[in-house]
């Protein structure tokens, strides 16, 4: 049977390395599997803090893999390749940010596709208009779980 999963989650250990969280759906996953195009350097059975890295992991199973960059909460995996979830269109909250006066641009942006990564709900879109850089956000569903967030990560304090 052919390896298929669900991203069900996006995070970062303490090292910074980015963690996706899956379901695997059919088949089995292995060590140095190459899926579009990355390999899976870890995978990860989490029990609380603390996990143990396999071999493999087969249907039915919950980990954690890591070395993928490119895939998103939500996103399913069939076979080798990343299925691209479609995005809502209906947004309830809209919010412009703008950096307080010597911000870098770049860092900022970089701490946004993070949230952005972990929180599927909430859109992302970076604006380079006429000299201006904005970030725009949107979601659907209630705001306090950014509020949360921006005071967990200090972004914008």
């Amino acid at each position: 049977m052919l390896f298929s999963c669900f991203v069900y989650k996006i995070t970062r250990d303490k090292t910074g390395s980015r963690l996706s969280h899956v379901k695997i759906t059919g088949g089995s996953v292995s060590l140095k599997q190459s899926i579009n195009d990355e390999k899976i350097n870890d995978i990860r059975f989490y029990n609380g803090d603390k996990f143990i890295s396999m071999q493999e992991a087969s249907a039915g199973e919950i980990c954690v893999l890591t070395g993928l960059e490119k895939t998103l909460s939500g996103q399913l995996i069939d076979r080798n390749n990343i299925a691209i979830m479609p995005k809502s269109d209906a947004s309830a909250v809209s919010r412009k940010l703008i950096l307080p006066n010597g911000a870098d641009f770049h860092s900022a942006a970089k701490e946004l596709n993070k949230i952005f990564e972990e929180l599927p709900e909430i859109q992302l879109e970076i604006e380079k208009l006429r000299g201006y850089k904005n970030f725009s956000l949107w979601r659907t569903t209630a705001t306090d779980t950014f509020s949360a967030y921006r005071k967990k990560t200090r972004i914008f304090s």
